[in-house]
């Protein structure tokens, strides 16, 4: 899936690895009855041995808070990865900062059509801008920029990138369950993420707003 745009990582050579060292937090977008492909893409993580949880925006700020302690108990704790759809998209960028504010690094975030007015914080290692584009200007993403050197920012419109002949038109608000991009960001956190040196259980988490 990664060969239809520029910069995006050549397919993994080991996709079978159980279990795999990462820490994978995905925000679903708002009242948390939208980004509902969100849920399978958990579990297809899930499923290659990571640990996942999945969450509404509301409960994001906590699930960050979470990782900052491990990470404080442990500095060399797994891989952080963070991957959000439309305004989860848009908290992938303000939970990396709240991470940074305690020396947090982030290896991967991923947003799926975020239409972020943020920058991407010096602590993420590198950030993959998956966003459309439609005539009505609205309910589309856009570009992002770093705020350091070091993080590597990819930005694709996957409105106007060549894509499988399965695969339907993208747009806001079926990006998160199409099965083409979830094949991407799976890639992509296949790379950020080695096979773990221990012997922990994957699982995966689902939190409900009102939860």
């Amino acid at each position: 899936p990664s060969a239809c745009a520029p910069g995006l990582r050549p397919p993994a050579t080991c996709v079978t690895c159980s279990p795999r060292a990462g820490r994978i937090l995905i925000v679903r977008g708002l009242f948390t009855v939208f980004s509902l492909g969100l849920d399978e893409l958990g579990s297809k993580l899930q499923q290659r041995g990571f640990h996942v949880d999945v969450v509404p925006t509301s409960i994001g700020p906590l699930e960050a808070l979470k990782i900052r302690d491990d990470y404080l108990r442990n500095p060399s704790m797994e891989p952080i990865v963070i991957i959000g759809h439309s305004m989860g998209g848009r908290e992938c960028f303000f939970l990396s900062r709240m991470l940074q504010d305690y020396d947090v690094p982030v290896k991967l975030i991923v947003i799926l059509d975020g239409n972020s007015q943020s920058t991407v914080p010096a602590n993420v290692a590198r950030c993959v801008n998956l966003y459309t584009t439609n005539q009505l200007g609205i309910f589309h993403g856009s570009p992002v920029r770093g705020e350091a050197c070091s993080s590597e920012v990819i930005n694709i419109d996957v409105t106007k990138v060549l894509r499988p002949h399965w695969v339907a038109g993208i747009d806001h608000f079926n990006i998160h369950a199409s099965e083409w991009i979830h094949g991407i960001v799976i890639n992509e956190v296949l790379w950020a993420c080695p096979p773990s040196q221990y012997g922990d259980v994957a699982s995966t988490t689902t939190v409900d707003a009102g939860a």
